[in-house]
């Protein structure tokens, strides 16, 4: 249970400050602590479905005197459904987010490449110094 609220406490702290590896662990923490979610992670969908068998099973067990509340563990079950299901979200969100960063520094870095070689080529035609800027 701690661990789904781990998973979702990530969920709400925005792309820019979280990064795919940690939403990925979160969520893999949050599903294996179930013991139903295969390591490595191999397909987001299926957590979904694997996720809350645990308390399923509880909610369902047909014993007279319980421990526990069924109530409560069919609460957990949903709240473990619904919380997957947020996270096969916040992961394509976040691959998104990652991947519009990688290209907006990847055209970052070609342009400061292609100003250095202008540079380069302006020092050795006029034979200036290069003036480099921070």
């Amino acid at each position: 249970m701690i661990q789904q609220k781990a998973a979702e406490l990530l969920f709400s702290i925005p792309p820019a400050k979280r990064t795919l590896h940690d939403l990925r662990r979160a969520i893999d923490q949050a599903g294996h602590a179930q013991k139903y979610v295969p390591r490595p992670m191999l397909i987001w969908v299926t957590l979904i479905t694997a996720f809350p068998r645990l308390f399923g099973s509880l909610a369902v067990d047909k014993a007279q005197f319980l421990p526990y509340s069924r109530e409560i563990a069919d609460q957990r079950r949903k709240y473990g459904e619904s919380m997957l299901r947020k996270g096969v979200e916040h992961l394509a969100a976040q691959e998104q987010y990652e991947a519009e960063v990688k290209e907006r520094l990847d055209a970052t870095r070609l342009t400061r490449q292609e100003e250095k070689e202008r540079q380069e080529a302006l020092e050795v035609c006029f034979n200036l110094p290069l003036i480099s800027f921070p």
